[in-house]
C-alpha cells in the first residue's frame, strides 16, 4: 500500500510540473501580444483557436506562383524567430496557404513549399526545434479573403504560424 501511494504521490507530481510547464493559451496569447507591441513587427493579428495561438500576418504575403522568401518576409521572420523561442516547448505548426489561381495540383504544392521555406528559415536561423515543428500545406482550401478580386487573391497567399495547446 505504501509503495502505491509513494507512486500515485510521483504520478501527481509529474502531472502538476508538466501542467504547470505549459503555458495556457490566452497566456501565451497575452505574452505574444505585449512582445509584439515592443518588436518591428507590423500588421500582425493574435488570435486563439481550438489549435493553440495564431499568428497571421500581412507580412508573410506572397508573390503570385512564389515560395520565395522576400526581404520584407525575412525581417519579419527574424523578429518572430527571435520571439517563438521562448516558447520552444510548444509544438509549432506552420500553414501554407495559396489563391485558387492556378492548377490546383500546383497551388497545393506551392502552399506547401511556402510553409516549409519559413519553417527552413526559423529552424536554420532562430534556432526553432525541428522536431517541434510540423509543416502543412492546404493549396487554396482555407481562403480568408474572395479570390475575386487581386487584394483578396494576395490576403490568400500567406502562411500561418501556431503555437499549439
Amino acid at each position: 500500500m505504501k509503495r502505491f501511494l509513494k507512486i500515485a504521490l510521483l504520478f501527481l507530481f509529474v502531472i502538476g510540473i508538466t501542467s504547470c510547464a505549459t503555458k495556457s493559451a490566452d497566456v501565451i496569447a497575452e505574452e505574444l501580444q505585449e512582445e509584439i507591441e515592443t518588436s518591428d513587427l507590423t500588421e500582425i493579428d493574435v488570435s486563439i483557436d481550438e489549435q493553440g495561438v495564431k499568428i497571421v500576418t500581412n507580412a508573410f504575403l506572397f508573390s503570385p506562383e512564389s515560395a520565395e522568401l522576400t526581404p520584407d518576409i525575412t525581417n519579419q521572420l527574424d523578429e518572430l524567430g527571435a520571439i517563438l523561442k521562448n516558447y520552444d516547448d510548444h509544438q509549432i505548426l506552420i500553414e501554407g496557404h495559396t489563391a485558387t489561381f492556378g492548377d490546383m495540383e500546383f497551388v497545393q504544392v506551392l502552399s506547401e513549399q511556402r510553409a516549409q521555406n519559413i519553417a527552413d528559415y526559423l529552424i536554420s536561423l532562430h534556432d526553432i526545434k525541428k522536431d517541434k515543428t510540423t509543416v502543412v500545406g492546404y493549396g487554396a482550401l482555407k481562403p480568408i479573403a474572395t479570390n475575386d478580386t487581386a487584394e483578396g487573391r494576395a490576403k490568400n497567399r500567406r502562411v500561418e504560424i501556431t503555437i499549439m495547446n
